[in-house]
């Protein structure tokens, strides 16, 4: 804990030399200046563990600078503090609100004010709006999830609530949120040990009992109880539901994997998604297009109601799919593919080689530097390497492209995009992290058609399809549609909630950031 004291007194001193520390009385001028100067030296502003001087300064002078708190004797701080202290109910960390130092008491009523308003604001920030997701990898729509006035939220309501009832007011309402929040707690508050699965058979396996019991998918947690095989073979595979396992029943190595998982894992995916959650408290969009990159999935909201849902393929590992928000500008029905460099080089070269129709099979043109179309077969391409590959390839339009019918264009630093794809059976896998990046999804002229209502997408795309030379079309998105990419290990289907595979293990090293 960052001495105070010495600090903020030195700094009150340099301002204020007539200040009365004993009587802890300063005028609204003083507190005026010593906030311009947090706010104009962060320097020191964080070494007095001040993490958000503008929040601060906003918020006396809604109060007109006067100090409010001045000991941890006032109703309210002690309410703040007891908050504080579990704030792990909330999936936050008790070290990021000063409470070694606002649980004493201290000479200086103007430092313990500053401070312990400071840690309110924060509290009240981090549980409504959170911090950006460290798995964001970029922000082209310059989304700002801190929009709450959170000075003016404290100020209209210290007098007639506690700090509890105004931390849960301002939480995310989705039922998704709450159920994460439901389990942290069943967690925290759990008795006994959460032992590992011991016995291969399902009666008799008290281990598997205590746990399904737990997540609520059997009525006891007691062998002698006996429930029958049918009872717990139902119950694992509602437990294999919820981790979004293959639903059998069977206790096989990926379900077991899950059974004994460490509660610390279970906690940090929780903890990782309440913020992300809160982070996109604040959006206000009337339609969005959201990529869930963790569950391999596709949705369009509109005025808060699903109007597009369906399964999607990610990237694979080695070229996972970054998460970020951006807006979709355009849609491109019938579009060339114009192979990265490296899948040419890399994937492609080889078959060229060895098949001297493997390019006109797959409708793919030689272009030059200048895009224009050279002849396949007037290339020695055995004396072509991936270190003086000097063409371009582009996939034709058609039925056959790999980018399908419809590709969905959004500005962002990866040349990522959505698209159609030709290879429809992808969508049933249950491990769908195949592609380059891209996101190729199921039913896109369904998409289309909510983002381009003036249009008759179907029928637009039905009569072109059939022609010998298709050409791809640009239609711009005006106004242009949103779209997150965001990296959520939960989420609710059927009304329940259900957990997902961090599928790129981004969350290995997560920590609770504390401020």
């Amino acid at each position: 804990m960052k001495n105070y004291i010495n600090r903020l007194s030195i700094l009150l001193l340099c301002l204020i030399p007539s200040f009365n520390f004993a009587q802890g009385q300063a005028l609204a001028s003083d507190v005026q200046r010593i906030l311009d100067q947090l706010c104009a030296d962060p320097v020191f502003a964080r070494q007095l563990n001040i993490t958000n001087p503008t929040l601060l300064k906003s918020f006396y002078a809604m109060n007109e600078n006067q100090l409010i708190w001045q000991s941890p004797n006032h109703p309210f701080v002690k309410g703040f503090i007891q908050t504080a202290r579990q704030a792990y109910r909330f999936g936050l960390t008790p070290e990021s609100y000063h409470l070694s130092y606002l649980s004493m008491p201290n000479s200086s009523k103007i430092e313990y004010d500053l401070v312990c308003s400071d840690a309110m604001l924060n509290f009240l920030k981090d549980v409504s709006v959170g911090k950006v997701p460290h798995t964001l990898s970029f922000n082209v729509l310059k989304y700002n999830h801190a929009v709450l006035d959170i000075p003016m939220i404290l100020t209209s309501k210290y007098v007639n609530y506690s700090f509890e009832e105004i931390a849960r007011d301002v939480q995310p309402k989705s039922s998704h949120y709450q159920a994460l929040l439901k389990v942290l707690g069943a967690i925290q508050h759990e008795s006994y040990s959460y032992p590992s699965v011991v016995a291969s058979t399902l009666v008799g396996n008290a281990p598997l009992l205590q746990k399904l019991y737990f997540w609520g998918l059997i009525t006891s947690p007691r062998a002698v109880d006996n429930p029958t095989e049918q009872v717990i073979k139902e119950g694992v595979m509602r437990f294999q539901q919820l981790f979004s396992l293959e639903t059998d029943g069977v206790l096989n190595a990926p379900t077991l994997e899950k059974l004994n998982a460490d509660w610390s894992l279970l906690i940090k995916m929780i903890q990782y998604d309440l913020n992300y959650i809160r982070f996109l408290n604040a959006l206000d969009f009337q339609q969005y297009v959201q990529v869930n990159i963790p569950s391999a999935s596709i949705k369009l909201v509109e005025n808060n109601r699903v109007t597009y849902a369906g399964n999607a393929v990610i990237g694979k590992s080695p070229t996972p799919t970054p998460s970020g928000m951006s807006k979709i500008n355009q849609i491109v029905f019938f579009p060339h593919w114009y192979i990265p460099h490296n899948i040419a080089t890399q994937e492609m070269l080889s078959s060229i080689q060895k098949d001297p129709l493997f390019l006109s099979n797959n409708g793919i043109q030689v272009l030059d530097n200048q895009l224009n179309v050279v002849d396949e077969f007037s290339i020695d391409w055995w004396r072509v390497t991936p270190q003086n590959f000097p063409y371009k390839l582009r996939q034709t339009a058609g039925s056959d492209n790999s980018l399908g019918m419809t590709k969905f264009d959004f500005e962002n630093p990866f040349s990522i995009y959505i698209h159609d794809t030709n290879n429809k059976a992808a969508f049933n896998k249950s491990n769908r992290a195949m592609s380059h990046g891209c996101i190729r999804i199921e039913n896109p002229l369904a998409l289309a058609q909510r983002i381009l209502p003036s249009m008759d997408v179907s029928n637009w795309v039905g009569i072109r399809q059939n022609k010998m030379d298709l050409k791809p079309n640009y239609t711009k998105v005006v106004p242009a549609t949103p779209v997150l990419l965001t990296y959520l290990c939960s989420g609710i289907k059927n009304n329940q909630l259900v957990f997902f595979d961090d599928v790129y293990n981004k969350l290995k090293d997560f920590q609770l950031a504390s401020n």
